[in-house]
């Protein structure tokens, strides 16, 4: 299907053409037509017919404003997917029909145009086609020929860029042989790597602007909702007034309507300022989509050389969206409630004070939407910090009570609601990069929703990049090696630290799944085409975290391999209103055991300890549960369908222990290690699932010994893995999950198990 609103001008509305319709693309991004430019251009300024926004020139606009070379590539493309007969010969004055197309001189011809083109000498080894077979070519048959336009280098292809400042331009052999010779202080590249390097960092800056499309909408949907609620807020107040003021009818009729004047004017005020805010909001979002579209379009339908030339205009508006800074109001600034303020046996001496309408203001100071990260390492100081309840149940068992999590480092918070109530849990970084209404839950905490890239540019890049679109002189260093080679090695270094797995060096010899039916085995039938691989009886499962139900205090790399207690702002954590965890601290896997038969998988665990652990406070938890009963509160171990095995501190010896829980009964436990602040704890689990036998066993790969195995276990409904992280500011954990082909070898020792 056509995307009109990408082959049709702005302003008229017509298609673009290679006549007088050239499409040219403004700062903002949105396209145009050239004769709609030479109408709408007042001065040295062009304002945008459709976002408004401003575009400043220096001569004329045709000239100076890039082609939008995506836009003219596709319209080729759709023309001939149309009617291939309507397409007129290029040549011909009398506009004959085009039967044939050069693919040198990316022309349309005419049947007496073709054969004067086959004659001709320097032409006649042209690959000339017929316009009919185009109909089923891609469009890379659409890209013109990138070729020097300087005189005496006709035909020269682009293979280099000039990346000295002053130049920055796509040349060819000639050029760089010539006019820029690197003797004379040219800086010669070859133009596919300033290519990549470029595409890269546009990409990054998209990633980045995109992540806040989210929190935007919700912010938009919440403040729309709050505007339509403000009428109802106002019904509900009246009637509390009146339901009063009835009751002193012939005292209190002036001051009623008084009260009744107040409210409607909060209502009226607060309307005013909030849509004032959808709108700014709307604006953004809708400025962030068409410069994502664009952009997209561009990096899709365009060679090297045409995108280079839309770099710096592109690289120019997504920054400056990036930079934007926009407040957000929480919910609690629109508050509204009456308070009655007086009794029935004062109400006399009272009349006059009686009731009062307030509009009560949020505590918190307003956060802005601003480029950077929050900083939510374990031992930094200065944080807000924010506390939850935990529930925490009495054990059945006499000698323990069910561990927690540490209570430590918390603030008193006064809530959005008549009471106050006092927060305990993880402390987790308010430097949130927006502030959206609050819930209306008094018990939930306020957290960052934090869309994490693999590393963003730092600041001094984002400058650097603006200064080289500015015009500024570069420095000697950056004389030798451009920024964006800089910017890519740092993207890649990001990268690899976001998905670095923690997995020992084993040797990789899966067999893969679905099995091969000479592959001998004894498994059920209704396992052999599982995704994973097989050993023996053994299926090795191939699957992930389940991203969308990460807890919005943990972080899940985009692979869903990689779960972590803490927010590094690295990996991107993809959790949803929907599905995302509110009470359990970890993630589910998305792999169910319930048919019969034998599953194997493995957890690699590595944490290090910030400060000692007190009490029973916890450290992680493994464990498999139905579904239903997972987020009911922020471990497993207590429910009926349920197994746990966590590490803890043992409050016997104050070491750090394995203990294996449910139902609420500690059934055992295996010393671990001890509880001093600095040490770090490397071990891999393997963890086998038995759902005929209904048993499953957790053991120690790296010391090939079992830890525990639980029995009588109920499969009638189906168990998920579950993986629950705890106490960031005292204990970094990492988690990574090995499936499939990732396990090497079924471990031996647990052949019995």
């Amino acid at each position: 299907m056509e995307n009109t609103a990408f082959t049709n001008c702005i302003q008229c509305h017509n298609e673009f053409d290679e006549s007088r319709r050239h499409p040219h693309v403004l700062s903002c991004l949105h396209t145009c037509c050239s004769s709609c430019l030479e109408r709408i251009v007042n001065g040295k300024q062009i304002f945008c017919p459709d976002c408004h926004s401003q575009t400043e020139i220096s001569s004329d606009p045709c000239k100076e404003l890039p082609l939008d070379t995506a836009c003219r590539n596709y319209l080729d493309f759709v023309r001939i997917q149309r009617k291939p007969t309507d397409i007129q010969c290029t040549d011909c004055p009398d506009q004959s029909s085009a039967s044939s197309f050069c693919k040198e001189c990316f022309t349309f011809m005419c049947p007496e145009c073709t054969t004067a083109h086959k004659r001709t000498a320097i032409t006649r080894k042209h690959l000339v086609v017929p316009v009919s077979e185009l109909k089923e070519s891609g469009l890379n048959e659409f890209h013109r020929k990138d070729t020097c336009n300087k005189p005496g280098h006709e035909e020269q292809v682009f293979t280099f860029y000039c990346d000295r400042r002053g130049c920055d331009i796509p040349i060819c052999t000639l050029c760089a042989v010539c006019d820029h010779n690197q003797t004379n202080g040219h800086l010669i590249r070859n133009l596919s790597d300033v290519y990549e390097d470029s595409k890269t960092v546009v990409q990054s800056v998209i990633r980045e602007i995109n992540a806040r499309g989210t929190p935007m909408s919700e912010a938009v949907d919440q403040l729309e909702k709050v505007v339509d609620e403000l009428a109802a807020t106002e019904t509900d107040i009246s009637q509390e007034i009146d339901t009063i003021f009835d009751k002193y009818q012939k005292i209190l009729n002036e001051r009623r309507y008084q009260l009744q004047m107040e409210v409607q004017n909060h209502c009226q005020v607060k309307k005013r300022d909030l849509q004032e805010k959808v709108k700014t909001l709307k604006s953004y979002t809708t400025d962030v989509k068409t410069a994502t579209d664009f952009t997209n379009r561009v990096l899709l339908y365009t060679t090297a050389t045409e995108f280079l030339n839309l770099k710096n205009v592109i690289l120019r508006r997504i920054l400056e969206l990036k930079n934007v800074n926009v407040s957000i109001p929480a919910k609690d600034d629109v508050a509204l409630r009456f308070l009655r303020g007086v009794s029935d046996d004062s109400f006399v001496q009272l009349i006059n004070g009686i009731g009062n309408v307030s509009s009560r203001e949020s505590p918190i100071p307003q956060s802005t939407l601003h480029n950077g990260h929050s900083d939510t390492g374990p031992m930094k100081s200065g944080r807000s910090e924010y506390t939850s309840p935990i529930n925490q149940e009495l054990s059945r068992s006499p000698a323990r009570t069910p561990p927690s999590e540490a209570p430590r480092n918390t603030t008193s918070v006064t809530p959005t609601t008549p009471q106050s109530v006092k927060r305990v849990g993880d402390s987790i970084a308010v430097s949130r990069q927006m502030s959206i209404p609050a819930a209306a839950t008094p018990i939930r905490e306020p957290v960052q929703r934090q869309t994490s890239l693999p590393a963003p540019l730092e600041e001094k890049k984002t400058m650097s990049t603006v200064a080289m679109m500015n015009g500024m002189p570069k420095t000697p260093a950056e004389e030798k090696t451009s920024f964006f080679s800089k910017a890519k090695q740092k993207t890649a270094q990001a990268n690899r630290e976001s998905f670095q797995q923690l997995s020992p060096d084993r040797p990789f010899q899966p067999v893969t799944s679905p099995i091969s039916p000479k592959t001998p085995t004894t498994m059920p039938p209704e396992l052999k085409n599982l995704p994973g691989v097989v050993y023996g009886d053994i299926v090795c499962p191939d699957f992930t975290f389940d991203v969308l139900t990460i807890h919005n205090e943990r972080e899940v790399s985009l692979d869903g391999k990689i779960l972590r207690n803490r927010k590094t702002g690295k990996p991107s954590s993809s959790g949803t209103a929907e599905k995302q965890f509110q009470n359990y601290k970890g993630i589910v896997g998305n792999f169910p055991f319930k048919e019969l038969g034998k599953y194997y998988y493995e957890v690699d665990v590595s944490f290090t300890i910030y400060q000692p652990l007190e009490q029973t406070w916890l450290v992680y938890e493994l464990g498999i549960c139905r579904k239903d009963i997972i987020d009911t509160h922020h471990t497993v171990e207590r429910h009926e369908h349920a197994r746990s095995c966590y590490v803890a501190r043992y409050p016997e010896d104050g070491k750090l222990a394995h203990e294996f829980w449910h139902n609420r009964d500690l059934l055992t436990y295996v010393p671990l290690s001890d509880n001093t602040a600095g040490i770090t704890v490397d071990l891999t689990y393997g963890l086998l699932v038995d759902t005929r036998r209904r048993k499953w066993t957790i053991a120690d790969v790296g010391k090939q010994k079992k830890l525990h195995t639980f029995t009588g276990i109920d499969f009638t409904e189906a168990l998920y893995p579950v993986f629950g992280t705890y106490n960031p500011d005292l204990v970094s954990v990492e988690m990574t999950l090995r499936t499939g082909s990732e396990i090497s070898a079924f471990p031996p020792f647990l052949k019995g198990f």
